[in-house]
């Protein structure tokens, strides 16, 4: 399993980051402002921002859904999804 944390402000994230190296996951740290793809396979067409409530649109990519999302160092999201 691979795992990205993106932004934060270290106090959550980096005991969550030790927790999961002690279980042997593969941590990816970003420090700056970025876009982060999210790609899920085609059943999931619409995901919401719990933080900010806003409803990501979906790309068509083959046989998967793409959805990119700005974010900021210092700010969090948390996705799920609308059925």
């Amino acid at each position: 399993m691979r795992v990205l944390f993106i932004g934060g402000t270290g106090i959550i994230s980096s005991a969550c980051a030790e927790r999961a190296a002690r279980e042997g996951l593969e941590l990816t740290f970003r420090e700056s402002t970025d876009t982060a793809r999210i790609v899920t396979d085609r059943r999931i067409a619409r995901l919401r921002d719990f933080v900010t409530g806003r409803e990501l649109v979906d790309q068509p990519s083959g046989d998967r859904m793409v959805f990119d999302t700005f974010v900021r160092p210092g700010t969090y999201s948390v996705f799920g999804v609308i059925e």
